[in-house]
């Protein structure tokens, strides 16, 4: 099993440093030295300024142009370095600001993101999930036929712009955690909302034909209640690709009710699954966004405790439910070492060094 990360418009915005053996480090050394090659990217619509969606675009090509990491990071180990070598040759880094340094090489401005993308579409101005799914505040409209106007409107705005810049486009996905609804107060039932997602799947078979499309609910915890939800998609013929779930232990709980919902959801739709979300705390310290209490198998949440965590589970994985998986999956809020709320998930310290997991992520 791969494992992706995952990054906001909103964390581009405002990148921190970070610090591999203590000497800093851009987006690209990370993504480098982790192997990971897909970044999801959690777009809001920040009050759909459009502005700010294409601005995140662009940092993000300039943070994860693929460079030669300096002779001072290539001490990590001798894995690290085989690794990096195979870079020598794409020095591509664009932005002393993002890199932290002032002597990479600049690559031509017509060079798109190396990596490939995962659209993760909100459609709020903040987090949507199974408590929050917000209408962007700037969209105008008053009956069902404004909102949808303004839903394929503001869907056809961020995949023209994606497409015009070239990317490599893995995965889609139009809402996040939906299993409770989607523009809220609106559309609250599966049957209330499946037609906007059939019509955002459609506009993402048109724009980007080769992306897998994923259905995103946050129903790991529940094999009957996912399968109750994925079967209404299925009745109405839903087009997608891959079942999508969120699994946090200490939301979801144990791993066996994990590995009854994949293997379930998976034979009654016939697609894989993908875990689209995962993470494991770093520090007993609870924030409200990480309020529950349950560890696997008794994994404390520590440095250590995470490294532990997310060996003991990419075993688990492999060993029961290959069959029901798609190879890849994503880890949220790696970065977030600078966000109160998210700290206790990251895979950086509060000072943006990077936590034992991170060299252990697809080892």
């Amino acid at each position: 099993m791969k494992i992706q990360a995952d990054i906001t418009t909103c964390l581009l915005d405002r990148l921190p440093p970070f610090y591999l053996n203590e000497k800093e480090v851009c987006l690209a050394d990370i993504l480098n030295v982790a192997s990971i090659d897909t970044l999801r990217l959690s777009i809001f619509s920040q009050n759909s300024s459009l502005l700010s969606f294409e601005k995140s675009l662009e940092m993000l090509d300039l943070s994860t142009r693929v460079r030669l990491l300096s002779p001072q990071i290539t001490q990590i180990n001798a894995e690290t370095r085989s690794h990096i070598a195979n870079y020598q040759k794409n020095s591509l880094c664009k932005s002393a600001k993002i890199c932290g340094q002032s002597t990479c090489e600049t690559a031509p401005v017509e060079n798109t993101i190396k990596q490939g993308l995962y659209l993760c579409i909100h459609c709020s101005d903040t987090w949507a999930d199974p408590s929050h799914q917000d209408i962007p505040a700037a969209w105008n409209f008053s009956d069902m036929k404004g909102l949808k106007f303004c839903f394929v409107d503001y869907l056809t705005f961020i995949f023209e712009t994606v497409k015009a810049k070239n990317i490599n486009v893995r995965y889609i996905q139009v809402g996040n955690e939906i299993s409770n609804g989607l523009l809220w107060p609106f559309l609250r039932s599966p049957y209330e909302y499946v037609d906007f997602v059939k019509t955002a799947h459609y506009l993402c078979r048109q724009y980007f034909p080769t992306a897998a499309i994923v259905l995103h609910t946050d129903l790991s915890y529940s094999s009957e209640k996912a399968n109750q939800w994925y079967e209404v998609m299925e009745k109405t013929k839903v087009d997608y690709d891959l079942v999508g779930l969120s699994y946090y232990p200490v939301w979801h709980g144990p791993l066996k009710e994990l590995e009854k919902t994949v293997s379930d959801v998976s034979q009654l739709t016939g697609k894989k699954v993908i875990l689209n979300e995962i993470g494991y705390m770093n520090t007993e310290q609870k924030t409200s966004a990480w309020f529950g209490h349950w560890k696997c198998d008794d994994i404390p949440y520590s440095p250590e405790g995470q490294r532990l965590y997310l060996e003991y589970f990419k075993e688990f994985l492999q060993q029961k439910l290959t069959s029901y998986l798609h190879p890849e999956m994503f880890y949220w809020g790696m970065f977030s070492y600078h966000n109160d709320e998210h700290f206790p998930v990251a895979l950086f310290d509060r000072r943006g060094n990077a936590l034992p997991t991170f060299y252990e992520l697809n080892r």
